[in-house]
């Protein structure tokens, strides 16, 4: 999917499980920023994040700690890897 859908406020991205079933989505970009302002995330804080993605939990930085959950294994190993490159240290229950 080019960038440009990916990033469009109308857009709804799924994954599905082996069985045809939607396994997880992806919150709006607008809905993202509306939830990164009001949490107010910053370098060094301690992050729960619930339905992972990886990336807002990322803004913690490499002083922080995140502990990320979900209920889909392919999102949280993702998440992790992601974390990891970025000096995360992350979690997986």
């Amino acid at each position: 999917m080019p960038l440009h859908q990916a990033y469009a406020n109308d857009t709804v991205l799924t994954r599905h499980s082996d069985d045809g079933r939607v396994a997880s989505s992806l919150s709006a970009p607008w809905l993202q920023a509306d939830m990164l302002e009001a949490a107010r995330i910053r370098p060094g804080h301690r992050v729960l994040e619930i339905g992972s993605g990886g990336y807002n939990a990322a803004l913690v930085g490499p002083t922080g700690h995140v502990t990320t959950l979900d209920i889909d294994p392919a999102v949280t190993d993702r998440a992790t890897r992601y974390l990891a490159r970025t000096g995360t240290t992350a979690f997986r229950w």
